[in-house]
């Protein structure tokens, strides 16, 4: 019998376009197996990577080289946003004249186009949609796209809705935190002093508190708290942020970790090689 695998953001970004060591692992790990995730998965995605990959577009389509719209893109302080060009650019722009504008726009935009269509071939079916999360019923249809003008008005498009979309009455966020109460307090608890669970546990204390009211920003924020309580009892939780270990632990749900590219091929073993080389 298939594993049944709920893939979290960074597993599906990593096997979609991530570093060659990983995909390979989890090309061989998720083959033939259920792979399953929920449309606020999808959601977080499209806002985060995706969206980030559509303003790099149109920072690229505005700038003299591609070195200067990568020099432009990395002086955004959130980190997140440059890692998540970092991923594109690796793919994108290898062999391209710097100043060959046109023809990195085009490596852009079939990425995108890609990146898109493989993350609708790799799940195999949506499950949990407790928080019916409007954002993921939004795509790009790229087969409706005639001219280069059609895809980036749609880009436009997609882009602005992600980031101008706020909390909608359809939302049930407030709903599974309501049914999930003894399980946000354990994660109060266990999370205290833990600086994986900061970032989290300032979201769903300003939350309780009143002091930030519940929108699709502060989803965002919150989103590893969501993915987990979204996971089915039935699957393994998949991921390469070891938050959601802790949160699995008291959520009583199967995770599994997947090792960063970082701990796969450490600088340290590299740098011994060379010595001994």
């Amino acid at each position: 019998m298939p594993k049944r695998f709920y893939l979290e953001t960074s597993v599906i970004r990593s096997r979609l376009i991530g570093h060659t060591s990983i995909r390979n692992s989890l090309i061989k790990k998720l083959e033939n197996q259920t792979r399953i995730t929920s449309p606020f998965v999808k959601a977080e995605f499209n806002s985060g990577f995706i969206c980030d990959l559509i303003e790099f577009y149109f920072v690229v389509s505005e700038s003299k080289s591609i070195k200067d719209a990568i020099k432009y893109w990395t002086e955004d302080y959130r980190i997140r946003k440059i890692k998540n060009v970092d991923f594109a650019i690796a793919d994108a722009f290898i062999g391209i004249n710097d100043t060959d504008i046109t023809h990195g726009l085009f490596k852009l935009r079939a990425l995108i186009k890609v990146i898109t269509i493989s993350f609708n071939c790799l799940i195999s079916r949506y499950d949990k949609n407790e928080t019916c999360c409007h954002l993921a019923a939004v795509n790009l249809d790229f087969a409706s796209h005639k001219t280069v003008n059609d895809t980036e008005r749609a880009f436009v498009r997609f882009y602005e809705f992600y980031r101008k979309s706020t909390h909608e009455d359809k939302c049930k966020v407030v709903v599974l935190f309501d049914k999930s109460k003894e399980i946000l307090k354990k994660i109060h608890e266990v999370g205290a002093g833990k600086q994986s669970f900061e970032k989290q546990q300032k979201g769903l204390d300003e939350i309780k508190s009143g002091k930030r009211k519940l929108t699709c920003s502060t989803c965002r924020i919150i989103g590893d708290t969501i993915i987990a309580l979204e996971c089915p009892n039935y699957a393994i939780l998949l991921s390469l942020d070891s938050i959601f270990e802790d949160l699995c632990k008291v959520m009583g749900l199967k995770c599994e970790i997947i090792p960063s590219v970082r701990a796969m091929l450490p600088l340290g073993s590299i740098l011994e090689r060379l010595r001994g080389s």
